[in-house]
């Protein structure tokens, strides 16, 4: 699900959102597992607060964009 939020938060196209879910899927996973082997924890709960910061981090970057855009016009 987090992949998918975070494509659209990002795009309106069907191509592009299934691209972006895919790349922000293999980044929150390959993040989790990399803190995961780094500081010796779980892999499934590592994955899910990767996911979650993952989410966080975006959704700001979004609204920081929308922000701008709208100050801009």
């Amino acid at each position: 699900i987090v992949p998918a939020v975070c494509a659209i938060l990002f795009s309106d196209g069907l191509r592009t959102r299934l691209v972006l879910g895919w790349i922000f899927g293999a980044l929150g996973s390959f993040a989790g597992i990399g803190f995961s082997y780094q500081w010796d924890l779980p892999t499934g709960p590592a994955i899910v607060c990767s996911f979650g910061v993952l989410l966080m981090g975006l959704a700001l970057l979004a609204s920081v964009g929308k922000w701008f855009r709208l100050g801009a016009g």
